[in-house]
Parts: structure tokens; sequence; C-alpha cells
């Protein structure tokens, strides 16, 4: 069967994802851990929540029923990396951090 589109498109990327421990993150992760075989590494952004660090959280994502029931390999968990981030209030939007790092299409 030929390759789709969006997996040659991922195949050998590196993938950074915020919001994957939410509904639609899991979801993502798991097509592309699912479609993409020759995606690279998937780093998650996550954060430390309800007192729990964010080892923690990556080991009940990785348990989630969604990730378990479609993702059957288990050695594509390896591809998962998390990323801490620390949220403080002093931190302000700064619109042009955004715009310098969204690629020109």
């Amino acid at each position: 069967m030929a390759e789709s589109s969006i997996a040659e498109f991922y195949n050998g990327k590196t993938v950074f994802i915020t919001g994957a421990t939410g509904f639609m993150g899991k979801v993502l992760v798991e097509k592309l851990l699912r479609s993409c075989p020759g995606v690279d590494q998937l780093y998650l952004l996550m954060r430390p929540s309800k007192g729990k660090d964010v080892s923690s959280r990556l080991k009940e994502f990785i348990e989630n029923q969604v990730l378990i029931v479609k993702t059957p390999e288990i050695h594509a968990f390896s591809l998962l990396t998390p990323i801490e981030q620390r949220v403080r209030a002093e931190k302000r939007f700064d619109a042009n951090f955004v715009r310098s790092t969204i690629p020109t299409i």
C-alpha cells in the first residue's frame, strides 16, 4: 500500500505538540503514532498539574485508553518526550515572538 502524503510529510520529522494531554491532543498523538511510522520524535509540552509532576502525567497519558486501543505497538511510546512548562503570572503574551516563529508559506 502506498504511503499517504501525510505520512510522507512527517517521515523523519520531529514534532512539537502543545495541549497533548487534552482531548484533541490525545487524538493527534494517537494519529501520528499510528499513521506516521516514520515520524522521528514527538515532543509534548506538559506542565505539572493537580499535584502531579510531568513524569506522572506522561505515564497517565500513555495509559490512556485512546492510545492503548489505537496504538498497540508499545515501542511507539519511546518516541514521546515530555517538555516541562511552568506558567508564571509575570509572563505576558508576546505577539512579536509568535509572529517570528510562524513559518511563512
